[in-house]
């Protein structure tokens, strides 16, 4: 052939039998607001319906043939799948199917009832109402890594200042004082040294300050996200872990930098735990950063402790 067919211009049609075909039309016409674009009758033994919406780039198709048992969705993962990126459309997508008559229902795969709701047709087939966009970076649950760009970062840009340059001023600050006490003691007023105990007291002073500063912020962590994965980085290194893999997510307000923890179930390549520093204002009343994740993990929301 001289070239692939260009199937992204194509129309498609999803299309499949059921038992009860006045039943399907009612659910996605009543509950999702379908149009009803084309309908036949004894087509070849064929009765049939096809819904969707004038001028979109699919419709759906479902048919039934008299003596033929189509049968029920053989699994609870039969989906298709709307992305409604604007939260007040999908806001009422999902009050519109609540308000025909349909429950929604928990997901087989718990990554759609993160950002999602899921409701199953009279046959048993899903309809997702993702409250997402979809993007070139191919979401697919557990398999595809979506880009960079499509990543959202939660740690603070000045993480790399925290963790490396704080620790190295600070060293390099005490040993020039440290071995200036010892090797050139100042002075009081009466012309006698530093004490031996005022030059220890010196050094533990600034050995002391080290240890403190390497353990607050050594192990912060670089933090980003998307839909379905947290990715942390070490500046060395990263690593990805699914955010149904937190436990608890924990805020330490009352010193600076403020830290964030979250705490998974399981250990990781970095341990149980994670420390970043969020990428928000500390003078705000409440944290955006922390909500989120914990709205993204699918934990309630609450005040960090």
């Amino acid at each position: 052939m001289d070239r692939a067919p260009d199937l992204g211009a194509a129309h498609l049609r999803v299309a499949r039998a059921t038992d009860d075909l006045a039943a399907v039309v009612a659910f996605y016409r009543d509950g999702l607001g379908f149009e009803v674009l084309y309908e036949f009758a004894d087509h070849d033994g064929f009765d049939g319906v096809m819904l969707g919406l004038t001028g979109a780039a699919y419709h759906l198709e479902f048919t039934r043939r008299a003596g033929h048992t189509a049968g029920r969705a053989p699994t609870e993962d039969n989906l298709l799948v709307f992305y409604l990126p604007d939260e007040a459309d999908w806001t009422a997508a999902v009050a519109r199917m609540e308000a025909a008559g349909y429950a929604r229902v928990p997901a087989f795969n718990p990554y759609w009832n993160r950002n999602g709701r899921t409701f199953a047709d009279p046959d048993g087939y899903r309809v997702v109402l993702q409250n997402a966009a979809w993007g070139a970076s191919a979401q697919v649950p557990g398999r595809a890594i979506p880009m960079a760009a499509s990543r959202q970062t939660l740690s603070s840009r000045s993480t790399i200042y925290y963790k490396f340059l704080c620790p190295l001023f600070w060293i390099v600050v005490g040993t020039f004082v440290v071995v200036s006490v010892w090797t050139n003691p100042a002075k009081n007023a009466d012309g006698a040294e530093m004490s031996i105990e005022a030059q220890w007291s010196a050094t533990g002073f600034f050995a002391a300050g080290a240890v403190w500063i390497l353990w607050q912020v050594a192990g912060l962590k670089k933090v980003q996200r998307d839909e379905e994965f947290l990715y942390l980085s070490n500046y060395r290194r990263e690593i990805r872990v699914p955010l149904s893999s937190i436990a608890s997510i924990t805020e330490s307000r009352s010193m600076y930098p403020e830290v964030v923890t979250i705490h998974f179930k399981n250990p990781t390549a970095f341990g149980r735990k994670v420390r970043f520093v969020p990428d928000y204002s500390r003078f705000i009343a409440t944290n955006p950063t922390v909500a989120e994740l914990q709205r993204a993990a699918g934990l309630p929301v609450h005040p960090c402790a």
